[in-house]
């Protein structure tokens, strides 16, 4: 019963209101303030990954050290050797394909967006 006399009392309320037209530029300024949140959200987005991805590497980081100091992992040496320089020619072999393949994937990735997010 009580809510039959809200919508009642809302009725009367809402018919007591003048009706006013609505400006000229309604739509274009609603299609304005959607396309601003929606630019706000994707930079939110966009900020929340990146600290994301900086907590994460920290973490990373931190753990790694802490392994060093309290596990005693032995320490690195960096001796060159000749067999370290003879196989050089392999490891560019490998990483120079991976390479390419990781910034082709980049490129095809980034036009792929730029035709589907249209």
């Amino acid at each position: 019963m009580n809510t039959n006399e809200e919508k009642d009392y809302l009725k009367e309320l809402f018919g007591r209101l003048q009706e006013e037209p609505l400006p000229e530029n309604f739509r274009m300024q609603i299609m304005q303030q959607i396309r601003e949140e929606a630019v706000w959200i994707k930079k939110r987005n966009e900020c929340l990954s990146w600290i994301t991805l900086i907590l994460a590497s920290l973490a990373i980081l931190t753990t790694g050290i802490l392994a060093v100091i309290y596990l005693g992992i032995p320490k690195f040496s960096f001796e060159i050797s000749m067999e370290a320089i003879q196989t050089l020619p392999f490891y560019l072999y490998i990483v120079f394909p991976v390479s390419a393949l990781l910034f082709a994937d980049f490129y095809f990735r980034k036009k792929y967006k730029e035709k589907h997010n249209e």
